[in-house]
């Protein structure tokens, strides 16, 4: 008994160390060209901490396609955080992917991916920065200008995650306000799709809470942070 005792100890020691901070998903998505059908190209980016903890986390780095009412996804790359000889590979590997994500469209720089999904679809478009918002914006604001109420419209993102600014989730406002108190953060207006930003944590906190699936000790105890890029999918 004393020998199993102490083997609990030592697991709930190393499980206190590993999660000393807060679980988190970040799922960025970047435009980068637009079609004449109005479909959208982005450069992606995937990272899940479920035990939060204070270690390397696996990145994902894909393309996707927006379309009227879908995320088509495809993978690129996972940056493996194990298995590297040295920080110095990580860090350049880590770099070499970062500036892929960052980089605006160029026919002459495309992965495989890109360019068989860039052929299909036919993306000529690549100056995205008249889309360009960056708008702070109060929800009821946002309704009036969008004919969206984001309180009960759902954003999507990456592998199915879903938000809500009051539902799935930790709100972001103190629900006893005035609705113009909450707001968002608009990046991109395709029109028919609308970017937004959210940000949750103890010190940001902007835009929907998602619901990624967290599974511990059988139950989903869902992420506690979040940064997310949320796709509305708007019928004008």
């Amino acid at each position: 008994m004393k020998i199993l005792f102490s083997l609990y100890l030592l697991l709930s020691l190393a499980i206190n160390i590993m999660a000393t901070g807060p679980s988190y998903t970040h799922a960025g998505i970047r435009p980068i060209a637009i079609n004449d059908k109005g479909e959208v190209l982005c450069r992606t980016r995937f990272i899940q901490n479920p035990m939060g903890g204070h270690y390397y986390q696996d990145i994902e780095y894909g393309v996707c396609v927006l379309t009227a009412d879908t995320i088509i996804y495809s993978r690129m790359n996972i940056l493996m955080q194990e298995g590297f000889p040295s920080d110095a590979e990580r860090e350049a590997q880590y770099n070499y992917w970062e500036s892929v994500y960052n980089s605006p469209y160029d026919a002459e720089q495309l992965s495989s991916v890109e360019y068989a999904i860039t052929y299909k679809k036919d993306f000529r478009k690549i100056d995205v920065s008249t889309y360009l918002r960056n708008d702070t914006i109060s929800l009821s604001n946002f309704k009036s200008k969008y004919n969206v109420d984001l309180r009960t419209t759902p954003q999507y993102s990456l592998y199915g995650g879903k938000g809500f600014f009051e539902k799935g989730g930790r709100e972001c406002y103190d629900e006893n306000l005035e609705p113009s108190t909450a707001y968002a953060v608009l990046e991109y207006d395709f029109g028919n799709i609308l970017l937004i930003n959210n940000e949750v944590n103890d010190f940001s906190c902007y835009g929907a809470a998602f619901d990624y699936v967290n599974m511990f000790g059988g139950e989903d105890i869902g992420y506690e942070y979040f940064r997310v890029t949320g796709v509305v999918f708007r019928k004008e």
